[in-house]
């Protein structure tokens, strides 16, 4: 006889394959449950023994070809995808909602809240940030926030609620200080220059690698007590 598996010749009478090991019985049953539309196949008055208690138990002796066939495929898909997102991350650059990252900090900034200091997971890109504040509110506090956008919108809504964007790695630290001398105007210009790093893994070809660097000019407004992007200009800047 021949193993229904490998199709490698076995001996009549034979336990199980001695090339991929299937064992005969349990292939048996299965094929029984199969024809009888999920259930183990027992002869008319008799007692189902224990071959057929596991004949529907999950097969044990490996992927088997279509299964093989299958991984592959899902492997090759999910590789495709990374690769994509890589590549249009690469075309397209990582601050396509950099403005909305803006509205963002300023919103959570008025309401004195935006204190994250969490990174993503997939690590922070660089920044060089000036600010130029009149005034930042309110009075006496000192306050770091991260304004950006996530390669994976999963790590974002994890790491950092109040990160935009599903695009890449646009993270830019800001750091200052209040004062209360600084709280009676309502302007705020942001001057950023940031130097965008993909971090990924190896096989994603992007790990610590410079992407873009860009120049950003944002001017925040004060209306009533909300902070407004008045305006907001980015343009690429030199990445040496």
């Amino acid at each position: 006889m021949d193993c229904p598996n490998c199709k490698k010749p076995q001996p009549d009478g034979a336990a199980e394959c001695s090339d991929c090991g299937l064992i005969f019985e349990k292939w048996r049953n299965r094929q029984a449950a199969i024809d009888t539309g999920g259930y183990p196949s027992v002869a008319a008055n008799s007692t189902p023994n224990q071959s057929y208690a596991v004949a529907y138990e999950p097969q044990s002796e490996g992927l088997g070809f279509v299964g093989l066939i299958g991984l592959v495929f899902k492997l090759a898909l999910a590789g495709g995808m990374a690769y994509g997102g890589y590549q249009a991350y690469k075309t397209y650059g990582p601050v396509s909602d950099a403005c909305k990252a803006y509205q963002n900090f300023a919103d959570h900034w008025a309401k004195g809240s935006y204190q994250t200091t969490k990174e993503l997971a997939i690590g922070p890109a660089l920044a060089e940030v000036e600010l130029r504040l009149a005034p930042p509110p309110p009075a006496g506090r000192a306050m770091m926030g991260i304004i950006g956008q996530a390669f994976s919108p999963q790590a974002m809504n994890q790491h950092a609620r109040e990160m935009v964007n599903d695009m890449a790695g646009s993270i830019e630290k800001i750091t200052y200080m209040i004062t209360s001398e600084q709280t009676q105007g309502d302007t705020v210009e942001i001057s950023a220059i940031q130097k965008v790093q993909r971090y990924g893994t190896a096989a994603q070809g992007a790990l610590g690698r410079p992407i873009s660097k860009f120049k950003h000019e944002v001017t925040l407004k004060k209306e009533g007590e909300a902070w407004k992007v008045y305006s907001f200009k980015e343009e690429p800047a030199d990445l040496k």
